[in-house]
């Protein structure tokens, strides 16, 4: 693979000297890492590493204790980042066995915002089938997401955080 010049582009992330303590604890120190559009990261480290309290913090649902985070340009809950990210829970992975929801129906739910949570009707369809397309799960597009492999089931929900357009997805 080629290297991506990334000197035209801004950063889409940006994370400088980020230290987060809970219960008196740093779980992340000095933590610096740069994001641009386009490219894909993958934050991987043993159970209790800081993964959640680094993603926590880039949402601004955690604020570090030193450190700046800059997200599109803004920091994280910022009226300027409002709507730039996306975020799929660990919680998202355990979806209760008796509720029936369809790939479709599951990736459908990542374009709801605030600007269309309460229309009713909306059509999403070409939406969602765009996304599910990309992810490459079309074929699976109406089976239950409780019944596929653990892959498909994962790729699904994660695929609700890219059809919304927003241009950063955490999951």
């Amino acid at each position: 693979m080629g290297d991506v010049d990334h000197s035209s582009f801004d950063p889409i992330l940006e994370v400088e000297n980020v230290t987060v303590r809970r219960n008196k604890t740093d779980v992340i120190r000095d933590v610096n890492l740069v994001i641009h559009p386009g490219e894909f990261v993958g934050v991987v480290g043993p159970n209790g590493g800081g993964k959640s309290t680094l993603m926590q913090t880039v949402l601004g649902i955690l604020r570090p204790v030193s450190g700046r985070i800059k997200l599109a340009g803004g920091p994280p809950n910022s009226r300027h980042a409002f709507g730039k990210m996306a975020w799929v829970s660990q919680a998202a992975a355990h979806i209760p066995k008796n509720i029936r929801l369809t790939v479709r129906e599951l990736v459908s739910l990542g374009l709801l915002n605030h600007n269309n949570w309460f229309i009713p009707g909306r059509s999403t369809s070409a939406q969602t089938d765009k996304a599910i397309s990309m992810v490459g799960l079309s074929h699976l597009a109406d089976r239950d997401v409780n019944n596929l492999s653990g892959g498909g089931a994962s790729t699904s929900r994660d695929c609700t955080s890219t059809c919304g357009g927003s241009r950063i997805s955490l999951a």
